[in-house]
């Protein structure tokens, strides 16, 4: 009789469902875990929309040094690398310009440099904020060689030209409404140099230095 009665008290045990201590201690069990997964999705969530922040930066860094290769300069505002064919959004008009949050990048030009920047996850001004920074001069520079190197070629042909055919002197002047009175407008004349705006002033817009015949170089007060 004993044993069918223990039996019994066990069945009763076991259908009359958790105690309020065991209940306390499930939620108690429930609470922390959540606190532990709440943040964690929060971080995870933030790491993946700044990679792609960071991704998208990329893209936007390679529309503006295309940008600037054909311009010499940056655009005014972002919108314009899609305007003019540099960088295309994937669903909609201006996508292609918000950051991992769907917020759009703020933007600044100063001369041959450009800053985009993302708020990032706290959408303030502070250390979150995820920043690109490009600058055109190394552009610049390599286009400001490359055409010193044509006309360096000109004047040494010129300059071994002049000495057997009679050819004029070229004059310190190195360019001068007058394509007669200055040093290119005779390469020019004489076809040694294509007539061309780049090979008036460097990349920079500041015009080439020249001392005249017999030198055969020019200079820039930007190298």
């Amino acid at each position: 009789m004993r044993r069918q009665s223990n039996i019994r008290s066990a069945r009763r045990r076991l259908t009359a469902g958790f105690s309020l201590i065991e209940m306390i201690v499930v939620i108690a069990i429930m609470a922390v875990l959540a606190g532990v997964a709440v943040p964690t999705v929060d971080l995870l969530q933030t790491r993946t929309r700044s990679n792609r922040t960071v991704d998208q930066m990329e893209v936007l860094k390679s529309s503006l040094d295309e940008y600037f290769v054909d311009h010499l300069g940056y655009p005014a505002q972002l919108d314009d690398l899609e305007t003019d064919g540099y960088i295309s959004s994937s669903f909609g008009a201006g996508d292609a310009f918000l950051d991992g949050w769907g917020n759009g990048f703020t933007y600044a030009t100063t001369g041959t440099s450009a800053a985009v920047s993302s708020l990032g996850p706290d959408q303030v001004a502070s250390a979150d904020d995820i920043d690109l920074n490009v600058d055109g001069s190394p552009i610049l520079r390599t286009r400001t060689r490359e055409n010193m190197a044509t006309i360096h070629l000109a004047l040494q042909r010129y300059e071994d030209a002049r000495i057997d055919s009679g050819l004029p002197v070229l004059p310190s002047q190195w360019f001068d409404a007058n394509p007669l009175a200055c040093a290119l407008g005779l390469l020019v004349t004489h076809g040694y140099i294509e007539n061309d705006s780049r090979y008036q002033a460097d990349a920079w817009g500041s015009e080439f230095a020249f001392t005249g015949s017999p030198d055969v170089h020019v200079a820039s007060v930007n190298l």
